[in-house]
């Protein structure tokens, strides 16, 4: 039994591997991140930096984490100028959680060095599929699949 299956899109968790296992079979298709995935990826970095206490107690600072996934909803031309724009309300003590996403998915800006992300604007960024009036999750087949 033979896949011949080659879909343009695929959606993926922003995990390295996965998304080489996709680069490596289907190079041509368009790969995307999930956004629960994205803003799952940040709490976890919250986490690894001792601050869950505080962005549980802090509203300021759950506003700001929560301003970070946030920014898969403006249109790519505009990621950079808004990220900058929403670092400036970071803390000097908090700001590790800001430079984690500006060197995973935004690439190094604020140091005067241009460095790539980990992950593309591309594969994060939903603007694109609000335009066109498209869900910005894959909620709905979530569901099918568990009533499935």
């Amino acid at each position: 039994m033979t896949n011949n299956a080659s879909p343009t899109s695929v959606s993926t968790d922003f995990e390295w591997r996965a998304f080489g296992a996709v680069r490596t079979v289907n190079p041509n298709a368009v790969k995307k991140g999930r956004l629960f995935h994205l803003s799952q990826s940040v709490y976890r970095r919250v986490q690894a930096f001792g601050l869950q206490e505080a962005y549980l107690n802090d509203d300021a600072l759950r506003s700001s984490v929560r301003m970070l996934p946030a920014l898969a909803f403006v249109p790519l031309p505009d990621v950079e100028n808004t990220f900058m724009a929403v670092s400036t309300v970071w803390r000097a003590r908090r700001r590790e959680i800001a430079d984690y996403f500006e060197n995973t998915y935004i690439g190094q800006m604020r140091t005067g060095r241009s460095k790539d992300p980990l992950f593309g604007q591309e594969f994060r960024n939903v603007s694109h599929r609000m335009k066109k009036d498209l869900p910005a999750t894959n909620n709905s087949p979530e569901r099918w699949h568990n009533a499935f």
